[in-house]
């Protein structure tokens, strides 16, 4: 009842309380239910929690607080206590659709990762058999169909890219802590440290790379080549291709501060030591890889837009990161991208994005240092400054 009353209150544009009192009824029935750790795994509670993580994020404010992340929590430890007691989870597309979720809020430094750092380390992210067998899928297609064919190998595969994406966001988040602390003096860090951490950064650029080009299934490369992918299936992949090419920008621009600053190809080769943060690049940026990524994701997004493609909610994340590192040419061409898909946004979170890149390319344009390229201009900063929390 909350989520239609709220659904009905945003496509009116009229304010409306009745979704509030719905969702603030639905918590102390739900405290007063959960008393055991058998209630907690129950199906109802399952069911609940995901619900109401949906209201939040649809409800949220751009500027306001991040109630979803209790229901992140809750659903982690609902997560936990049911692997005690199926083999497989039942409902294991509700635990693929969190695990997203955790790592959008992740990779936007609006969440901590917890939850799928959690089902990383038990192996418990959800594989493409289940997701087909335990959702129903396979009651939308006849099984014997071309499409029933390619969904377990497209689905394999955007698990992979998933999860590679998941530990770049875990990685990303430790690594600013550290650098965070050394700002602050509360730490200092050797460059043999920072070293290792750029290590650790091309390690997991590598695997990506390995897993885009190796492990892609032979079914989708031919589809692919002959565009005859079923619709489904191209569906799922076309998130695939996007979000791998944004893990790649995200990993060479987002993943500490003043990353692409000290990563400047205009050094000659030079590392760069910054002592507000002690960051040093000893190798230098894939300008290009970056600049074809963008591009990428630019050329599918104007197709999916073009074709009229009705699941782009997963395009936006990307979409910002190919801005971020677009040229000025590009700036308004992108957002007006990122505008079209504000139809198929839950909540507010898609004008909250674009707004987000507006303000960055405002403060490239503002900054004196490295005025051309925007070099020392971090999005996380700008988003922190400006209180936003994107989900």
């Amino acid at each position: 009842m909350a989520l239609c009353a709220l659904g009905i209150s945003q496509r009116s544009g009229v304010k409306n309380l009745d979704s509030l009192q719905h969702y603030q009824q639905a918590l102390p029935s739900l405290q007063k239910t959960l008393q055991t750790a058998q209630d907690l795994s129950s199906d109802g509670a399952l069911l609940t929690h995901f619900i109401l993580l949906l209201y939040e994020i649809a409800a949220a404010e751009p500027q306001g607080s991040n109630l979803w992340s209790q229901h992140i929590s809750q659903l982690l430890r609902i997560f936990v206590l049911r692997r005690e007691m199926f083999d497989t989870e039942p409902y294991s597309f509700l635990l693929w659709w969190v695990c997203n979720i955790d790592t959008h809020a992740l990779l936007c430094g609006t969440g901590d990762g917890e939850l799928v750092e959690e089902i990383l380390r038990y192996n418990m992210f959800p594989i493409a058999d289940n997701i087909i067998q335990l959702n129903g899928t396979e009651a939308c297609y006849d099984p014997s169909t071309e499409e029933a064919s390619a969904m377990p190998a497209v689905l394999e595969f955007h698990r992979k890219i998933e999860m590679l994406t998941a530990r770049l966001g875990l990685l990303a988040r430790d690594l600013r802590k550290e650098y965070s602390s050394h700002a602050r003096g509360e730490m200092k860090m050797s460059r043999s440290t920072i070293s290792d951490h750029q290590r650790s950064i091309r390690d997991l650029q590598c695997l990506l790379r390995r897993t885009w080009t190796e492990q892609m299934p032979p079914y989708v490369v031919l589809g692919l080549g002959n565009q005859t992918l079923p619709t489904r299936a191209r569906g799922i992949f076309d998130n695939s291709y996007v979000l791998y090419r944004a893990s790649i920008i995200y990993s060479y621009t987002s993943m500490y501060p003043t990353q692409r600053l000290s990563a400047s190809p205009f050094l000659d080769g030079d590392p760069l030591f910054d002592h507000r943060y002690g960051t040093i690049s000893p190798f230098p940026p894939n300008n290009e890889e970056v600049s074809n990524s963008a591009r990428e994701i630019l050329s599918l997004t104007r197709e999916m837009i073009r074709s009229g493609y009705h699941e782009l909610r997963f395009a936006v994340f990307p979409l910002f990161m190919a801005g971020f590192v677009s040229q000025a040419a590009e700036r308004l061409q992108t957002l007006e991208l990122m505008r079209n898909l504000e139809s198929e946004s839950i909540g507010k979170n898609t004008k909250a994005t674009w707004e987000l890149l507006e303000a960055v390319y405002r403060r490239q344009d503002e900054t004196s240092e490295w005025r051309d390229l925007g070099l020392d201009v971090g999005w996380l900063d700008v988003l922190s400054e400006r209180g936003l929390q994107l989900i």
